[in-house]
């Protein structure tokens, strides 16, 4: 596939569907400026709303357990740092990030007290969970 191919497909497959599409506006709203602040996206399939994140200055990270979802994402023209791992044991160090998002995913998770203690354990003092 191209990438203005893989682009177009991401678009339509994030974008489109308007009352995700608001929900990621408003988290990365709520996150602030972005401008060099680094980024990370739990359960963030291609990488497509980290690249947004990229788009508003981040550094960002995106961590999926699909492979097939990160390989698309690896073709995307704003893409995230991809990353294969498991919201419940986060690969990276503690204090990492100063932004933690994570869009429509919690609910999918064998146990959603133990990511978000993850997600707290890799986002720096001060940072913002969205």
């Amino acid at each position: 596939m191209s990438p203005l191919r893989d682009d177009a497909l991401a678009y339509a497959g994030h974008q489109v569907h308007v009352m995700r599409r608001r929900e990621v506006g408003t988290l990365l709203s709520w996150a602030g400026d972005l401008h060099g602040r680094t980024m990370l996206d739990v359960a963030g399939g291609d990488g497509y709303w980290a690249g947004q994140a990229i788009r508003r200055g981040a550094r960002a990270v995106s961590l999926d357990l699909a492979r097939h979802k990160l390989t698309f994402g690896s073709r995307l023209k704003h893409r995230p740092g991809l990353v294969e791992g498991d919201a419940l044991r986060l690969p990276f160090a503690p204090a990492t990030f100063d932004v933690v998002m994570s869009v429509c995913a919690i609910e999918h998770f064998d146990d959603g007290p133990a990511a978000l203690a993850e997600m707290a354990r890799v986002l720096r003092p001060g940072g913002d969970l969205v």
